[in-house]
């Protein structure tokens, strides 16, 4: 089995930089987690663990070739999807995706309560900068 990540972007239909965080308060998971399979096997595993098909949409790059290549070889791929934000590093959704990834292989566990916290801290530090931007800032 062949397990990718991809992101789906989320520009806040309109890009109101007001709202940084897509998905309610910084440092919490999405909810939402959408699986691509290119078998039938892959899907069931996918439903089996929650993850919500993606009824419509395209995906290009490396994800779409490893379906494509695993459907011609009958090999199970599931590439999994979570809406991220267009403007800078997602945190929540790089750990929303290392999560989902424990759950399709038991055998590995990850941490990540330390990544959401150190993401929410520097999530709250780039919307302090985008609205004051005419101060220069660093992050600490």
């Amino acid at each position: 089995m062949v397990i990718s990540a991809a992101g789906i972007p989320n520009d806040n239909a309109g890009g109101d930089k007001e709202k940084l965080v897509i998905r309610g308060n910084p440092g919490e998971e999405p909810s939402e987690i959408y699986a691509l399979t290119s078998t039938k096997g892959a899907s069931k595993l996918a439903k089996q663990q929650g993850f919500l098909p993606l009824r419509s949409g395209m995906i290009s790059g490396i994800p779409a070739t490893l379906l494509n290549e695993g459907s011609l070889i009958v090999l199970d791929v599931i590439v999994l999807l979570v809406k991220t934000q267009v403007d800078g590093p997602d945190f929540c959704g790089a750990a929303a995706i290392s999560n989902a990834i424990t759950k399709l292989i038991q055998s590995i566990y990850c941490d990540i309560g330390i990544f959401l916290t150190e993401g929410e801290a520097i999530e709250t530090k780039l919307k302090q900068i985008r609205e004051c931007p005419s101060r220069p800032s660093y992050i600490d």
